[in-house]
């Protein structure tokens, strides 16, 4: 931790949060309930496979949607500024889809960023850092938010959540049938290679390369709005803030559920007449001039935010 604070230029006690240790105690708890309950009460394996099942793939994915205020409250404790909110409304309306926005102080950390919460209807938020909102132009940030919105559009946050029960559902069903059967050392082995064969290169690959697709389909839905020259100056300018390494493996993407910076500029440097991306300033220049990608498409299905 304090290596990385002196790489920043931070203080070590701006990544020391009580709010994000709340967050992360909160969806522990929401994540293992299932298993402690398999693990506390005597029960038979097959009940314990059902409760495992419904908790970790139904029951799970609606709580992270019900707390989803309160995770948003923890994470960003202020209101957007009036403007930026005017535009988040702006842009939900253009989308159809209805989001609260929340201001989270991340200035000490110096973490630029923004992110959705939430999936159930009237219970979605999109969370921007205060630092994001100082380092970026307005045209910037309403690439960001456009970005954020195409994740509540495509209800990306409920597939997470899906995902994240299907790669936890086979080590706690493991444990419960350890529990439960007491089998021998060699073959309860067997059983912990097995799984973890099953979760490192069978369920946690998958679950990366879907969740690398839901980026890039929202970098999608942010060019049709704000435009690809303004998203990869936006794209750029985080790079530079937050100190991410451009060049990434796809094992490391699939890794952390997140595509490589240079994958994604690549990808918006084609739509922008096949060039390589602009850096940040040429490309901020570019959109102010009035540059548009030849390839800008209208969204289908475009409809009020009623929901």
């Amino acid at each position: 931790m304090s290596t990385y604070a002196r790489l920043r230029g931070i203080p070590v006690r701006a990544l020391r949060s009580y709010r994000r240790l709340a967050v992360a105690t909160i969806m522990t708890a929401v994540m293992l309930w299932p298993l402690a309950v398999v693990l506390a009460v005597r029960m038979s394996l097959a009940v314990g496979f059902l409760i495992l099942l419904v908790g970790c793939l139904v029951a799970n994915p609606v709580l992270t949607g019900l707390l989803a205020p309160a995770l948003a409250w923890l994470l960003g404790p202020a209101a957007l500024p009036a403007e930026v909110g005017a535009r988040l409304s702006r842009l939900s309306a253009e989308l159809g889809v209805r989001v609260h926005g929340r201001l989270a102080q991340a200035r000490e950390r110096k973490v630029a960023n923004a992110m959705q919460v939430g999936w159930l209807p009237r219970l979605r938020y999109v969370l921007v850092s205060d630092y994001l909102l100082d380092m970026l132009t307005p045209a910037e940030v309403d690439a960001c938010l456009a970005h954020e919105l195409a994740h509540a559009r495509h209800h990306d946050y409920v597939v997470r959540a899906l995902l994240r029960g299907l790669v936890l559902f086979v080590p706690c069903l493991l444990l419960a049938w350890a529990v439960a059967a007491r089998p021998s050392g060699p073959l309860f082995l067997l059983a912990v290679l097995v799984t973890a064969g099953v979760v490192l290169f069978g369920l946690r690959p998958l679950s990366g390369a879907v969740l690398i697709r839901e980026e890039l389909a929202a970098d999608d839905v942010a060019v049709t709005v704000a435009g690809a020259a303004v998203l990869v100056a936006a794209l750029n300018r985080l790079t530079e803030l937050n100190a991410i390494k451009r060049e990434t493996s796809l094992a490391y993407d699939q890794d952390v559920g997140h595509p490589g910076m240079a994958r994604r500029l690549a990808r918006l440097g084609e739509v922008l007449t096949g060039e390589p991306p602009a850096t940040s300033q040429e490309a901020g220049m570019a959109d102010r001039a009035g540059r548009e990608h030849p390839v800008r498409r209208r969204i289908s299905g475009r409809r009020r935010p009623s929901d």
